[in-house]
């Protein structure tokens, strides 16, 4: 963040400052934690503290603090979170400058806002109350940024999501219950949902997973790749070079864990490349028989292209990329879930489903165990359960089917 020369010289003490509230700059200093930083200060003028010891306040780098000063000694702190601030006004008049921030409460990311608190100080120096006010602005536009990207991630989320270790989720929703508008209306949201585009998962959705193979002693590789802009056959290519740094010694297995597309994807390697130290493999929500949002894509010319290069090829019919890889010839362990945070999206998809895959279309001939356990498509891979199960068919072969979930 850059805050100017007029917020670097708010941290000079002068002549004024360097008397009475140097103890006070030395208080403020004190409340800082390891890391966090004074940027700039404002000190309240004499004249609007005929009754009190004058207030200072102070932007860090991590929040805005109210130090307040009692008459005899000691001072009680304030602090807003630059997180939590939802904006922030500066009024400048002749003899000094007020400043008022306000702020959500309980703003974390697993608490509901519960309401909204002010901080005013009035009679603030002007030229510091304007360093302070600035990086108060910068702070608030650099969190507003922030929380719009939170609310895309939450929004596709919601919308399912396609992983190996990276992989493409869907388009961004407003998530209509299966009541909600006649059939045509449905089919309308869904495309106009589609025509939004994808967006992009990391690998690190798969980093819980990733921990947990890596404590039970395995060596975890977790392969990120862009299924929403690269073919398969280039994603395959990829995975080969990959495969290739590993080596193919017979006496080191190589397992696989996937997530969705991930699964598609295994398949259409090993059906042209076989692996000769080839151990288990589990699927965790693959679209194996493929999904009926991939036949929506196709009969949607206009959003077509909103899928990229694989979903429309992930046809529930014959033609489809998934009928044609045929069965399995390796030692395949399935688990898919029967939740869904996607109602919309649920209504397209005949019987049980994750929001995004149908349970029966999870299956594949050849599989050795299949397992439907009570989670969604985009987060079933962070179940402790699911960690659990797919541990036990990496060691066993097999599936624990006398637990529930």
């Amino acid at each position: 963040m850059q805050t100017g020369a007029a917020d670097r010289g708010s941290l000079r003490d002068d002549g004024e400052e360097s008397g009475r509230l140097s103890a006070a700059l030395a208080n403020l200093r004190g409340l800082l934690v390891q890391g966090e930083s004074l940027e700039a200060y404002a000190v309240q003028r004499r004249l609007f503290a005929l009754g009190h010891r004058r207030l200072i306040v102070g932007a860090t780098t991590g929040r805005l603090i109210l130090l307040q000063r009692g008459l005899i000694g000691g001072f009680v702190p304030q602090d807003i979170r630059w997180q939590d601030q939802r904006d922030a006004r500066l009024t400048v008049g002749v003899f000094g400058a007020d400043l008022l921030v306000s702020a959500v409460q309980g703003g974390d990311l697993a608490v509901a806002p519960q309401g909204t608190r002010l901080l005013a100080i009035t009679g603030l120096r002007k030229s510091q109350a304007a360093a302070v006010y600035r990086i108060c602005q910068a702070q608030e536009q650099a969190w507003r940024e922030k929380r719009r990207v939170r609310e895309i991630e939450e929004i596709r989320a919601k919308s399912g999501g396609i992983a190996i270790g990276s992989a493409s989720g869907t388009s961004e929703s407003t998530a209509a219950g299966p009541g909600e508008g006649n059939p045509a209306q449905r089919l309308q949201r869904a495309r106009e949902m589609l025509q939004k585009g994808l967006i992009n998962r990391t690998k690190h959705s798969m980093r819980r997973l990733e921990e947990a193979l890596s404590r039970r002693g395995y060596t975890v590789i977790n392969v990120g790749y862009r299924a929403g802009r690269r073919p398969i056959e280039n994603l395959s290519d990829d995975l080969g070079a990959r495969l290739a740094e590993i080596g193919e010694s017979p006496e080191r297995r190589v397992h696989f864990v996937t997530h969705s597309f991930g699964g598609i994807l295994l398949r259409y390697y090993l059906r042209d490349r076989p692996l000769p130290n080839l151990g288990r493999v589990v699927m965790l929500s693959p679209p194996n028989g493929g999904s009926e949002l991939a036949d929506l894509l196709r009969k949607l010319p206009l959003v077509r292209r909103a899928g990229g290069p694989n979903r429309p090829r992930l046809g529930t019919d014959p033609a489809g990329l998934p009928a044609r890889l045929g069965p399995v010839d390796f030692d395949l362990g399935v688990i898919t879930g029967d939740r869904s945070i996607n109602p919309l999206f649920s209504w397209l998809i005949p019987g049980p489903d994750d929001g995004f895959v149908a349970v029966e279309r999870a299956k594949v001939r050849g599989m050795t165990d299949f397992l439907v356990v009570p989670r969604t498509h985009t987060f079933i891979m962070n179940s402790r359960q699911v960690i659990e199960q797919t541990l036990k068919f990496l060691r066993d072969g097999s599936f624990d089917h006398s637990t529930h979930a």
